[in-house]
């Protein structure tokens, strides 16, 4: 599925462009609220995306895709696309708030989302949508805090991650 995603991504990349940035993001865990189930939150993992302002005055979009280590110890393929605007700012470093929607391959829990809550998967790709808040540094640095909503018995997960331009 990787192999399948990092090409589209690199196929969907216009020219360079002035006013994007290219950038590598770690995951680095993830916490999940309202569950009993003895979750995986180690989720290591990588990708690669750009940023750039979007066509609305005030947003930036972002294009992200990797894979990473998921709660139910199986490797995950992602794409995302967020957008999201900057909400305040101080010295160094300025909070943004916004939404991402995509799509990332589940194969354990993809079955019993689409009996439990009909959520559709195509062979364990399950679409994924949230609210995502970043922590920018001057320098292009993002911490970056991800809440996608219930799934299974799990009320809310929280995901870490970084990332840094190049």
């Amino acid at each position: 599925m990787l192999r399948l995603i990092l090409p589209l991504l690199l196929l969907a990349l216009p020219v360079w462009a002035e006013e994007r940035t290219y950038y590598g993001a770690l995951f680095v865990g993830s916490l999940h609220l309202g569950t009993d189930q003895d979750l995986n939150g180690e989720n290591p993992g990588f990708g690669i995306g750009f940023r750039e302002p979007s066509p609305w005055d005030g947003w930036e979009q972002s294009f992200e895709a990797g894979i990473f280590y998921n709660s139910y110890e199986e490797d995950a393929p992602y794409g995302i696309y967020a957008l999201t605007r900057d909400l305040m700012a101080w010295e160094a470093w300025s909070l943004r708030g916004g939404a991402m929607v995509g799509a990332a391959r589940y194969s354990a829990l993809a079955p019993g989302l689409e009996r439990d809550y009909g959520i559709p998967n195509l062979n364990g790709v399950i679409p994924i949508a949230g609210l995502v808040g970043v922590f920018r540094h001057e320098g292009g640095t993002d911490i970056r805090l991800k809440a996608v909503p219930p799934g299974g018995d799990v009320k809310m997960i929280l995901a870490l991650s970084l990332s840094h331009p190049f």
